[in-house]
Formats: C-alpha cells, sequence, structure tokens
C-alpha cells in the first residue's frame, strides 16, 4: 500500500519519522562526538585534582605563615616590653640603693647621678608647660604625686569604664544600663578651647556627649572640690577633684 500510494495518512507519516530516526542514529554511530565527551570529561576531573592538590599546598603554606606571624608577634611583644622598662628607667634615671653603694664603695662614677641632676636642674629652670600642670597637682610644698599615680592614670583619652570606675573618678552608673553594657563603655576625653569634650561609647555607638568648660573645671579644684556630681543628664556621677587630677594628668601627658 505504500508502495501503491494507498496507504493512510497517518501511517505514511509514522513511516517517515521511523527513517528519520533511523538516520540519525546512523550519524551519532558514524561520529566522534562520543569520544570527545568523553576526553573533556576526562579533562575536567584531572583539572579538578590538579586544583585540590593546589588548595592542600596553600593550605599548607598558609599554616605556616600564620605560624610565623604568631611567633613575630610574640617576639615584638616581649621587645615592646623591654623598650617601655628602657624608657622608663631612662625617662626617671632612678638608681637601686645597692648599685649606688656599691659604685661608692669602688670611687665609681654612674652616668645616671649625673643625668638625673641635669634634668633636676632643667626641670627647675625651664620647666616645660607638661610639668608645670604636673607640679600643680601636688600639694602645697610643689612636691608631685607619686610616680605610681602617674602611671596608673598614663597618657591615653580613652578608658573603660571599669578603669575609671576603679581610680574613682565615676562613683556611680545610671542604673538603667544593664551590667552588659557597662562592661563595654568607654569613656573618650578630648580638650578644645580650653574645655574638655567627654564622649560615652558603647562600641561604635555614641550613647552620651557633654562638655566640660573651663570654668567647670576651675571649679572643681575650687568651690566644686571633693563633690559629686551628676553628668551627661544623670548618665553617671564623678568625683570632681579626682576627675579634676585626671584631666590634668591626660593635658600634662600630652604636654611633655
Amino acid at each position: 500500500e505504500m508502495k501503491e500510494g494507498n496507504a493512510p495518512e497517518k501511517m505514511r507519516a509514522l513511516v517517515l519519522r521511523l527513517e528519520e530516526g533511523k538516520d540519525l542514529i546512523q550519524k551519532i554511530q558514524d561520529s566522534k562526538k562520543e569520544f570527545d565527551l568523553l576526553a573533556c570529561v576526562d579533562e575536567n576531573v584531572k583539572s579538578q585534582q590538579e586544583h585540590l592538590r593546589y588548595l592542600e599546598h596553600s593550605d599548607i603554606i598558609l599554616k605556616k605563615v600564620f605560624a610565623a606571624r604568631d611567633h613575630y608577634r610574640k617576639k615584638l611583644e616581649k621587645h615592646v616590653v623591654s623598650l617601655k622598662q628602657v624608657a622608663k628607667v631612662t625617662t626617671l634615671c632612678e638608681v637601686p640603693h645597692d648599685i649606688l653603694l656599691t659604685a661608692q664603695q669602688r670611687s665609681s662614677q654612674i652616668t645616671f647621678v649625673r643625668v638625673k641632676k641635669a634634668k633636676m636642674k632643667i626641670r627647675k629652670t625651664q620647666p616645660t608647660p607638661g610639668q608645670l600642670v604636673l607640679e600643680q597637682l601636688g600639694d602645697q610644698d610643689g612636691v608631685v604625686i607619686s610616680e605610681e599615680l602617674k602611671e596608673s592614670v598614663g597618657i591615653a583619652v580613652s578608658y573603660n569604664l571599669s578603669e575609671l570606675v576603679g581610680k574613682g573618678v565615676v562613683v556611680r552608673v545610671n542604673e538603667i544600663l544593664s551590667k552588659k553594657v557597662r562592661k563595654g563603655l568607654q569613656v573618650s576625653f578630648e580638650f578644645n578651647d580650653e574645655g574638655c569634650l567627654i564622649q560615652i561609647l558603647h562600641q561604635s555607638t555614641l550613647l552620651k556627649e557633654f562638655a566640660l568648660t573651663r570654668e567647670h573645671i576651675f571649679n572643681m579644684q575650687a568651690s566644686l572640690k571633693t563633690t559629686v556630681l551628676p553628668y551627661g543628664d544623670n548618665f553617671l556621677w564623678m568625683n570632681t577633684l579626682l576627675l579634676r587630677r585626671l584631666l590634668a594628668w591626660i593635658a600634662a601627658e600630652g604636654a611633655i
């Protein structure tokens, strides 16, 4: 019927599709695309294996770098401690009593003794602005506050709240603040226009800001001496005498 042309139309369409499928299968069998695909897959697998070896090697190198960094950091910290000690000794020029006695017995001259005398002479004849402030912190005879207090204050203009509480500067904090927030509070001091700007921050968030005028700072060593006052809209309460002393130390360390 197909040859004679008497087959139904649906049958003729089916036969045509079968012949097209047969031709397509033959083309696939004769083509090399299958082998090309396998070669591509094999090449990609090898490339991934090489990349894995590279990552493993990089991880080993990275661990060595981190170990070297940690070793250098520890070494640097020890060096910094040593330099701080050297700076402290050379600044104060203090000589232990035992060494002085030994030097006197051997009739030896200690350079630190001569340097200390020279520094004391310069301090009396040509004091720096910072040294003048330090002398104002002493008693009526002009005796400077002990070195121990100086070291406890330091030269930083930013303190943790716990540090200020320990120094007696901050007496009380608003009760609405939780213990977790209090632990993260930072109090910074910035001098400008003969006054002081105080900022209270939690991490990078500014919680409160207030300024101490020149007149207020002056009154803290006069009429407001030995009082406890609220600051920052009752955010915290501070001892004015110790606050004045802290401000003087900060100014002195910045001027020396």
